[in-house]
């Protein structure tokens, strides 16, 4: 038997927005726009896209680990391991970037 951890979902979602400096170089932009107006709908375009770009990744991605996962159990937790692998090598190599004097 699997046991499925539900709120990792919010709890993942939750330190990936607490984290980085990504979201404020995202909103950026609206501070030069000419009008309250136009900054706003930037600001709500930024937003609503932001969602739906994870929301449809999120759902593809359920669905391909959720069909797969149905043949294989084991390829969950599988799945789940390589994520996590990718995502500290992907962070050491940001980390470490600055230090040999690369650029993002």
């Amino acid at each position: 038997q699997i046991h499925i951890h539900k709120h990792a979902a919010l709890g993942a979602g939750t330190l990936q927005g607490l984290a980085g400096m990504a979201h404020v170089m995202g909103v950026l932009p609206s501070l030069a726009l000419p009008s309250l107006m136009e900054s706003v709908l930037y600001l709500a375009a930024f937003a609503i896209g932001s969602i739906a770009g994870m929301a449809i990744f999120a759902a593809i991605f359920g669905t391909i680990t959720s069909r797969l996962g149905e043949r294989a159990p084991r390829f969950i937790s599988g799945t789940m391991y390589f994520a996590g692998i990718a995502c500290l090598l992907v962070g050491a190599t940001w980390i470490a970037m600055p230090f040999f004097g690369m650029a993002f």
